[in-house]
């Protein structure tokens, strides 16, 4: 058994017994885990207001491998982002970002997706730009370092330029108008939408506050990002958080 010290963001939490929680964290060093904080919810645990969604923290964690669920000897807040936990909209967006990681992300670390989530919610903490927009920054990142990005600037079938076309719900290829004149999907693009994912791909998050577009690009851009995370993770099919967004908006 190891004491590891590590970042970790929380993810979820639900009680265990009568005075404790269990607590999912995607932390820097290991991955996904699973911890037990033993009497966080009493009145003088040094754990009490730890474990909101959300949060980055520090924690000292009673690590073994194989173990399912490991024991927390400490945390400490490195950045509790009130701001976006009081921001309803920031809120449900990020809960999207969440969620993906809950399901994606397993007992391994993945130094990359932890350091994207962070330069995202450092953005929405200070909400100057649309968690929109930067869920969409998230979600296209994190699709690119997985080696599922798409390729913006030419046909994936023919290697013809991209001007407008549509997506191949199969594979998530991006395909010009002629390649996908007999695709039947509502997963099309433009100029505008590729202009706006080739802007996303090359600009540190916090440049988010630069995009503009009306409320049709919107659903359509959050449409083909939702419908592409269902075509490479077939346990991204049905995201709660998703649902719970269409429902609040």
């Amino acid at each position: 058994m190891n004491i590891i010290n590590t970042q970790a963001f929380v993810l979820k939490k639900k009680d265990s017994g009568e005075t404790s929680y269990i607590v999912h964290l995607f932390t820097l060093e290991l991955g996904k885990i699973i911890v037990i904080a033993k009497g966080a919810r009493t009145n003088k645990s040094k754990f009490r207001g730890m474990f909101e969604q959300f949060s980055l923290i520090n924690i000292h964690v009673n690590y073994k491998d194989g173990r399912p669920y490991h024991f927390i000897n400490s945390a400490e807040y490195i950045e509790p982002f009130w701001k976006l936990k009081n921001d309803p909209l920031s809120v449900l967006y990020s809960s999207i970002i969440t969620e993906i990681i809950y399901r994606t992300q397993y007992f391994y670390s993945d130094k990359s997706i932890f350091k994207l989530v962070n330069a995202v919610f450092i953005e929405m903490n200070n909400l100057t730009i649309s968690p929109q927009y930067l869920q969409w920054y998230f979600v296209l990142h994190f699709l690119r370092i997985n080696g599922f990005g798409f390729n913006l600037q030419n046909c994936n079938h023919c290697n013809a330029v991209l001007e407008s076309g549509k997506i191949s719900t199969k594979n998530g290829y991006m395909l010009c108008e002629n390649c996908s004149k007999n695709i039947e999907t509502n997963l099309e693009f433009n100029r505008e939408i590729l202009d706006i994912f080739r802007f996303i791909e090359k600009k540190h998050p916090k440049k988010m506050i630069e995009i503009k577009c009306n409320k049709i690009t919107k659903n359509k851009i959050d449409e083909i990002i939702w419908t592409t995370l269902k075509i490479h993770y077939d346990n991204l099919s049905h995201l709660n958080s998703v649902k719970t967004l269409k429902k609040m908006m």
